[in-house]
């Protein structure tokens, strides 16, 4: 993970950013209490129409069912214009309630995207749970994307190309895992099966003619 105030690398045990002293409390007094909110989509900007709505659920459903580990959430508010992005992303994530109590640490395997509509930015935030899964340049695939559709304020269009391109990122990161994890493609794993089976039925064959 890195401090969302700097950059620099840092740890999920860190209490502060060991470059800038960062910490979560400094949000706290910066933002105060976080806005109520209902996942997964706040509009806290009341900038979607009921139809826009109802796309954006279900571009979520769609993820959250084919990655059932995975919990979605889609914010669209006005952060406030000093507040770097990214860390106002950072204190969301970590102070309202989008996710459930139980998906704390290294269980939280939520994804946020921010859409500021004011600076018509976002931020793709993922929990500890899942960053080492998920690299950054995955992340920035999705908002690169999602890029000319916000600089066009058609912020459920930049949402719902975000999350297409989540679900493509994470089926490719999906099917390389086997790889990171030095196992064998399936193909190799069903000819060593037949072959230990074959040498199997061998020897219980050799045994049986002992007795």
């Amino acid at each position: 993970m890195h401090c969302p105030a700097c950059s620099s690398p840092a740890l999920e045990t860190d209490t502060a950013c060991r470059q800038c002293g960062f910490t979560i409390e400094m949000t706290d007094q910066a933002f105060g209490i976080p806005p109520i909110m209902t996942p997964p989509l706040a509009d806290l900007a009341r900038v979607l129409t009921a139809g826009e709505q109802r796309a954006i659920r279900a571009a979520i459903r769609s993820l959250e069912q084919r990655f059932p580990q995975i919990s979605a959430s889609v914010v669209l508010i006005s952060a406030p214009p000093a507040a770097p992005l990214p860390v106002y992303a950072f204190w969301l994530f970590n102070r309202a309630p989008l996710f459930s109590a139980v998906e704390q640490a290294g269980k939280n395997r939520g994804l946020l995207l921010l859409i500021d509509v004011t600076r018509a930015d976002a931020v793709l935030m993922p929990g500890y749970g899942l960053e080492p899964f998920v690299p950054e340049a995955s992340l920035k695939h999705c908002l690169d994307a999602a890029s000319p559709a916000l600089d066009q304020t058609r912020f459920a269009d930049a949402a719902l190309i975000c999350l297409s391109g989540l679900e493509r990122e994470l089926t490719t990161i999906c099917q390389a895992l086997p790889k990171i994890f030095g196992l064998h493609d399936e193909a190799k794993w069903i000819t060593s099966l037949e072959e230990a089976e074959s040498v199997l039925s061998s020897a219980t064959s050799h045994d049986d003619d002992l007795f």
